[in-house]
């Protein structure tokens, strides 16, 4: 979809993309179809506000969700009857949303994995159990990214204020209700915006509380910007651009430092799918689990777009360090159309880092 139905004092989306608009469902399919005879590793579905999708159209995410689900189902019992089976055991198991740690085994032929974009609390609230059902799929990752932006009703409410159209308990309702009703762990991605005109200490407490009591380990954090032409930027009082830094610094703190959310995996033995993402200079490959930790591995083109269980032996902030195992699916690149256009783009990628340049570096099989 494109567009939003939101009307946040301190954003232009609406401005600039208009009104929600919503591609019919069997567009979407028909697109995702085509992705998964492509052989892409990742499809991601994404707008300004996943979760409000359809409701322009008399549908909604959670129909959307389970006709997708229906798509990858047709599609492995394609590939299945047609004996172009690459897999040698299965991907991730759908029953656990959590990183796998048990020799459950079965046929999962397909190697496409399916990404939930952004989405509010508002309209996402209602398909909870659509959502979970989805997340708990072997081809969807259980991964959530749902903005809070605040701590406070007081900051959150009201066209004087954020206008969000929600408060701090829905925000609790979706995560708590994902978290309550997926089969394993989920990964939740939050954001928060520091200093928002008229936020007074008290208010930031109680975002930081939310922080710590929902564990919000993964969190985009910014400081409010007077974007010129929306309401919020003529809000008074603004706060001070010292306190707004400090309280930015504070959470960026209980972020960084407050959490460790990998260290219990050390020495665990994860599944994990690679796309082409490189890291290091493109020394060693990005793959990610199915809540999507984030896990790198030396690099092996024969990884890129497999399914593979790598054993932890480092744990960071923002990563796992693994040693690859066993191949559960098999990258195929014969079959995969997308597979070898991405190992022609990684094999210059690759040769480029040897002139100079760093970081990471991603050129994406597919976005949606």
């Amino acid at each position: 979809s494109t567009g939003c139905l939101g009307a946040c004092t301190y954003c232009k989306t609406r401005h600039a993309r208009g009104k929600l608009g919503s591609y019919p469902i069997e567009t979407l399919a028909r697109r995702v179809r085509g992705a998964l005879e492509d052989g892409v590793a990742e499809v991601w579905l994404s707008s300004e506000d996943t979760g409000a999708y359809g409701r322009d159209i008399g549908s909604d995410i959670g129909k959307l969700l389970a006709r997708l689900v229906e798509e990858v189902d047709a599609f492995e019992r394609r590939t299945v009857a047609g004996g172009a089976s690459s897999s040698s055991s299965s991907s991730f198991s759908s029953s656990s949303c959590a990183p796998e740690r048990t020799t459950h085994q079965r046929t999962r032929p397909c190697p496409t994995m399916i990404r939930l974009g952004m989405t509010n609390p508002p309209y996402v609230l209602a398909h909870l159990d659509e959502v979970a059902a989805a997340l708990d799929h072997p081809n969807f990752f259980a991964f959530v990214h749902v903005p809070a932006q605040s701590g406070s009703d007081r900051v959150l409410i009201g066209k004087d204020r954020m206008n969000r159209e929600y408060t701090v308990a829905q925000f609790e309702a979706v995560v708590d209700g994902l978290r309550r009703r997926c089969k394993g762990k989920v990964g939740v991605a939050t954001d928060i915006i520091c200093g928002f005109p008229g936020e007074t200490d008290d208010d930031f407490r109680q975002t930081l509380d939310l922080v710590k009591k929902l564990h919000l380990d993964r969190c985009n954090i910014s400081q409010f910007y007077a974007r010129p032409g929306t309401p919020a930027a003529a809000f008074r009082p603004r706060v001070p651009t010292k306190t707004v830094k400090d309280r930015s610094r504070a959470l960026t703190t209980l972020v960084n430092s407050g959490f460790d959310p990998y260290a219990s995996l050390v020495g665990d033995v994860l599944r994990c799918v690679a796309r082409d993402e490189l890291a290091d200079d493109g020394a060693r490959l990005v793959a990610h689990t199915k809540d999507y930790v984030k896990v790198l591995v030396d690099f092996d083109p024969d990884l890129v777009g497999s399914h593979f269980d790598a054993r932890v032996f480092a744990n960071h902030r923002w990563h796992v360090d693994a040693t690859v195992v066993n191949v559960r699916v098999k990258a195929d690149k014969d079959n995969r159309p997308a597979l070898q256009a991405a190992l022609y783009r990684l094999e210059r990628l690759r040769a480029g880092s040897t002139l100079g340049g760093g970081g990471a570096r991603e050129t994406p099989f597919f976005f949606f």
